[in-house]
């Protein structure tokens, strides 16, 4: 059983977003982890069988069309103050949903909010890509001892403290029908912070790019990540609909 790591990323206005390897959607691990090839234990769950090939999966789970799962599910969780962070384990919205929350605050004043917005994404994408391990990678380090998730957490934290300062009191509902549909009257900053931390999650639980740029060899790297949640963020500031923009970024 993996160690659990929960971590108060921000509290305001009656929420609190934590970043959390309790997901529970663990997703396919894209880096390679058998990069000499050696002969390793098929990483299958259940599988007894070995293999030298770069993914770790032998050639009877491949017909079975069996791919390597990340070890835990990085997320950001939104939990308002009248349920415990046991009911909302797996309260974590989609990025465009969050996106789509912050589009609508920009939309109200856009003559300042759009530079706002803009600078914002940029931030988070030079902290971000390539710079946070992915699910595994990152698991393991904080169960050895040899990095630290709250690293993700302080990051998040600093970034929106530079675009959407302290004290600031603008305040959005969701509006989305489903689980989320309560949140009302939610703080601008912790929206902002809950798209932050579900970029950081993007990047780690689908990219590859930190194993690549570890290993000198950047161009080898396939999976957009965090760079797919922002052309979401692009397609909508430059007019997409939301059906477009949902269309655009799938995967």
């Amino acid at each position: 059983m993996p160690k659990p790591f929960d971590r108060l990323a921000l509290g305001e206005g009656g929420y609190t977003v934590e970043f959390s390897n309790r997901g529970g959607k663990r997703k396919n691990n894209p880096t390679i982890v058998n990069l000499e090839r050696r002969e390793v234990h098929c990483g299958i769950e259940g599988c007894g069988n070995t293999t030298k090939n770069q993914d770790s999966v032998c050639r009877s789970c491949k017909k079975k069309k069996e791919k390597l799962k990340h070890t835990v599910d990085w997320v950001g969780r939104i939990i308002p103050e009248d349920k415990t962070r046991e009911e909302c384990l797996t309260w974590a919205p989609a990025h465009s949903e969050i996106t789509e929350v912050l589009v609508r605050w920009m939309k109200e004043v856009p003559e300042k909010r759009q530079s706002v917005m803009d600078a914002f994404i940029n931030d988070l994408l030079d902290n971000i890509v390539g710079r946070i391990p992915d699910a595994t990678t990152l698991q393991k380090d904080y169960e050895s001892g040899s990095g630290d998730p709250q690293s993700v957490v302080n990051m998040a934290k600093e970034v929106v403290d530079r675009h959407f300062p302290r004290g600031m009191t603008d305040e959005v509902d969701w509006l989305y029908e489903g689980k989320y549909k309560e949140l009302k009257k939610i703080p601008v900053r912790i929206v902002a912070i809950l798209l932050a931390i579900a970029f950081a999650s993007e990047e780690s639980n689908r990219g590859d790019l930190y194993f690549w740029k570890n290993k000198n060899q950047e161009g080898r790297s396939k999976y957009a990540s965090a760079f797919m949640s922002a052309a979401y963020y692009l397609l909508r500031r430059y007019g997409a609909t939301e059906t477009q923009a949902k269309m655009s970024v799938r995967h």
